[in-house]
């Protein structure tokens, strides 16, 4: 999963992508907020990525028939209608910066960078387990139909919030995946402090100490 951290370097992540596509066939230019030129991703005729184009180069596929403009999740993607005529692709990380409230994805060359985007952590899973506690607690205080309570749960392990994270970051990996030929994944490491003798502290920190340990096994499925 970790790949060479030195190809993400610049991590902004305020750069958003604004690209339209209009039926007159006006497709304007993605810029970010400092002027750099974003780049339009590139897939085959069987939805395999391929290295990312420029914008004007993507005009000129879209009209004379070469390629066809889509949209995937928001961004402007396009696929090509004939072979291409090269396949070669570069070394091509994608950077994860975990956090409490909001986390960034990247996805950079050692030249250039393809994508930034922002996203929101998801935060709500405590609640819905909470409010979903409670309500089986009140149908059987009410004698109501309801299964009988099972006490062969295993304690320990990874919380559902801490597990609803991770896999939120990995849904979003492979959403990179299928528009991007990303070569190496690289992920922020998380160091907490720890106290002798305060076991509590020491394994219940924080979500994104808990759910380190948690990042390999979720990855393997990427096949990286």
């Amino acid at each position: 999963m970790l790949g060479d951290a030195t190809l993400v370097l610049n991590l902004l992540v305020r750069q958003c992508r604004r690209v339209v596509y209009t039926p007159k066939g006006v497709l304007q230019t993605p810029k970010g907020e400092n002027g750099d030129i974003m780049f339009v991703p590139v897939v085959d005729k069987n939805n395999n990525p391929l290295m990312p184009t420029k914008p004007s180069r993507a005009r000129r596929w879209i009209k004379s028939g070469k390629a066809t403009p889509f949209w995937k999740k928001g961004v402007f993607c396009v696929r090509l209608n004939i072979e291409p005529s090269d396949r070669k692709t570069q070394k091509i990380a994608m950077g994860i910066d975990p956090g409490s409230k909001k986390e960034a994805f990247t996805v950079k060359s050692e030249r250039h960078t393809y994508l930034n985007i922002q996203a929101d952590a998801v935060t709500w899973v405590k609640d819905a387990v909470k409010t979903r506690r409670e309500m089986r607690k009140a149908r059987r205080f009410r004698k109501t139909p309801c299964r009988k309570p099972r006490f062969n749960r295993t304690k320990g392990g990874l919380s559902l919030s801490t597990k609803a994270r991770w896999q939120w970051k990995l849904r979003i990996c492979w959403w990179f995946l299928k528009i991007f030929p990303i070569t190496d994944f690289v992920v922020e490491d998380i160091s907490a402090t720890t106290k002798k003798g305060k076991r509590r502290w020491n394994l219940s920190f924080s979500p994104l100490e808990v759910g380190k340990q948690c990042r390999v096994p979720c990855a393997r499925p990427l096949r990286i």
